[in-house]
């Protein structure tokens, strides 16, 4: 009997996203060892251009065989349930926070988690798995762990700039509170402030690595991935 192959449907967004940078990397590990896996996007044209990739993508409609697999991210909300229909489904949860976030206020809905079709769910830290086994405790939920490019966050022999940057497409507001406080208290004299937003995943890596400070204001996450990989490239992380 053939092996299934496994279909990760990402979202077609063309802004810099660490969550769609995941899905990547992780059927590359799953090719890497073995199985076979595609990255799928609905839109027959769509491409992503802000980091390198080598991983096999289908664009538009798939057929799907019986074993195969159907792979979607927790921002689908209720949806999930409705795709594929009648084919296995995993769910790649990687912020728990999310899970519910589509979901209407009042009333009892159908979660997809408790649906027969979807087989398990992937999580990517000890708090996102405990989150989601008090949720649903009859659903199988496996922790994978994310690893770190090493060519591209690193120490840098060059002794940093005095330099801070952060990524302000989570609570920006946040980020204006920290900087205005610290702008009218003289405390910036010296430093730049660059904000890391519509890049490349190369040139963003370049700006981490050679600022000395990360403002990081993500939370609530699955896993901060960007203040780990801050912190590989010796900055110091506030947030």
């Amino acid at each position: 009997m053939p092996s299934p192959t496994i279909y990760f449907f990402a979202p077609d967004l063309s802004h810099p996203l660490g969550g769609m940078r995941m899905l990547y990397r992780h059927v590359d590990v799953l090719n890497a060892n073995g199985f076979s896996a595609y990255i799928v996007h609905t839109s027959p044209k769509f491409e992503i251009r802000w980091f390198e990739y080598s991983t096999p993508v289908l664009r538009g409609k798939i057929g799907m065989n019986p074993d195969d697999i159907a792979v979607f991210s927790e921002v689908g909300g209720l949806n999930i349930a409705q795709w594929t229909a009648g084919k296995r489904k995993v769910i790649f949860n990687q912020n728990a926070y999310y899970t519910f976030m589509r979901y209407p206020m009042e009333g009892r809905v159908p979660t997809p988690y408790m649906q027969p079709d979807v087989i398990a769910t992937i999580v990517v830290s000890q708090d996102s798995k405990e989150y989601l086994q008090w949720a649903f405790p009859q659903m199988p939920i496996h922790r994978i762990r994310y690893s770190i490019n090493p060519r591209l966050y690193f120490v840098p022999n060059e002794p940093k700039k005095k330099q801070i940057c952060f990524m302000p497409r989570k609570h920006m507001e946040d980020a204006k509170q920290v900087l205005y406080m610290l702008r009218y208290r003289k405390k910036l004299a010296g430093w730049t402030i660059r904000e890391i937003k519509d890049l490349s995943e190369a040139r963003a890596a370049e700006i981490i690595r050679e600022s000395a400070i990360l403002m990081s204001f993500g939370a609530p996450e699955g896993f901060g991935l960007p203040p780990a990989e801050a912190m590989a490239a010796g900055c110091v992380v506030v947030g």
